[in-house]
């Protein structure tokens, strides 16, 4: 097992090592913006029903068949 003491002491240099790889500390420009194509109150609400029931239904459902 690797002691704490030396995980504390590497640390900052590992994550700034993986930062220079990934070149995370450039700064990133994000635009939000309304979504290019509209959909209708219906389809939203059966995408909001689907969402629950896979979300909180489903798995109470397979928990009482176990």
């Amino acid at each position: 097992m690797i002691p704490l003491q030396t995980v504390v002491r590497v640390a900052p240099s590992v994550c700034r090592h993986f930062a220079q790889l990934r070149d995370v500390t450039t700064a990133s420009t994000v635009v939000s913006v309304p979504a290019p194509v509209k959909i209708s109150p219906a389809e939203n609400l059966t995408h909001g029903v689907l969402i629950t029931f896979g979300v909180r239904i489903y798995p109470v459902w397979v928990l009482t068949r176990l």
